[in-house]
C-alpha cells in the first residue's frame, strides 16, 4: 500500500468516525505482507492520550476473547 492509499484509507476512517460520532482512535491490520497503523483523529497531546488508553482497552478485550477461545478448546478436548 502507498503513501496515497493510506492517505486515502485515513480519509476513509476520519470520515467513518465523524458519521458515528467517533473520538480518537487507532486502526491497525496489515495489507498483504506491510503492517498497517495509525493514530485517526486526535489534535492535541490529551487526544493522543486518549487514543493510547482506547488501544490499552483493546488489548484487555482482545485479551479476554482468546482466554475465553482458549477455556472452550480445553473443554471441548475434555468432553471428546
Amino acid at each position: 500500500m502507498d503513501s496515497k492509499e493510506l492517505k486515502h484509507l485515513e480519509g476513509d476512517l476520519e470520515d467513518i468516525m465523524s458519521r458515528y460520532g467517533i473520538k480518537n482512535a487507532a486502526f491497525a491490520g496489515r495489507h498483504e505482507e506491510d503492517y498497517i497503523g495509525m493514530f485517526v483523529g486526535p489534535q492535541t497531546n490529551a487526544d493522543a492520550m486518549e487514543t493510547v488508553y482506547n488501544i490499552g482497552r483493546l488489548w484487555q478485550h482482545a485479551r479476554e476473547q482468546v482466554r475465553t477461545m482458549l477455556n472452550r478448546f480445553e473443554k471441548d478436548r475434555w468432553n471428546q
